[in-house]
């Protein structure tokens, strides 16, 4: 019963989101809005790590954390394009 309850709030959520980052890339640089969602993404995911974790992160983690900064990078810079573009 809650996965479903839990799966429509991350999809209010997710349409939100793209509303608000819409009217920010109106009012500053789409590169710099994902530059910063990124830094607070990966500081926040490297914090919950650290707090959960007992050892040090592995190479493997280290790994996905570069992967996806290049890939949330490249593909959300030009989502955010998009949005603005499409309107």
């Amino acid at each position: 019963m809650f996965e479903y309850t839990y799966a429509f709030l991350a999809s209010i959520i997710w349409a939100y989101s793209i509303l608000v980052y819409k009217d920010i890339s109106l009012k500053f640089k789409v590169i710099c809005v994902n530059i910063w969602r990124l830094i607070a993404a990966s500081f926040f995911l490297l914090l919950c790590t650290y707090l959960i974790s007992d050892t040090s992160p592995s190479i493997g983690s280290i790994y996905a954390l570069f992967s996806g900064v290049i890939t949330l990078g490249i593909g959300d810079t030009l989502y955010f394009y998009s949005s603005i573009y499409i309107g």
